[in-house]
């Protein structure tokens, strides 16, 4: 393995573009449900952290849960009464998260990523809702959303270390 391969952004951009590839060969092949788009980002956010903490980490763990509850309650198991509390049973998770990792020293002492992250995921999903946007509703939710941001992480994360 090349001496710039083995930085640990390097390894992590490599991961991204994998779970890209992969993303992708699911979305092309098997049409999965497409509510657990948004959960395959945050689990690949989670998986990707193994490589480089400090970076996906946050994100991930943040992701995770507000899609965890997105996917139980479309395939009918969280009732629609609770899908509130839910929500904020999955933002404090995060944010307890996010302390932790603060704390253990994971991420630096303020950490913003994860909050810019679920605004920008709240403001699509709002967004989405409008009868002109009804197609970018599908992309965002399905296998192809995680392909994107996973390919454009790992190009990002491999070129600052290569």
């Amino acid at each position: 393995m090349t001496q710039a391969v083995q930085h640990p952004l390097a390894r992590q951009g490599v991961g991204f573009i994998v779970l890209s590839a992969i993303c992708a060969l699911v979305a092309a092949t098997l049409a999965p449900k497409a509510e657990t788009g948004l959960l395959a980002l945050g689990v690949g956010m989670l998986l990707a952290s193994a490589l480089a903490p400090w970076r996906a980490f946050l994100v991930g763990s943040t992701v995770t849960p507000f899609a965890l509850v997105n996917v139980t309650w479309s395939i009918g198991i969280l009732p629609g009464g609770w899908l509130y509390g839910a929500y904020v049973l999955a933002a404090t998770l995060g944010m307890t998260v996010a302390l932790l990792a603060a704390r253990r020293g994971l991420v630096g002492q303020y950490p913003l990523s994860p909050s810019v992250i679920l605004a920008v995921i709240g403001f699509l999903l709002i967004g989405t809702t409008f009868s002109q946007t009804q197609s970018f509703f599908g992309f965002f939710v399905s296998w192809w959303m995680p392909a994107v941001v996973f390919l454009s992480m790992g190009i990002v994360r491999f070129a600052r270390r290569v």
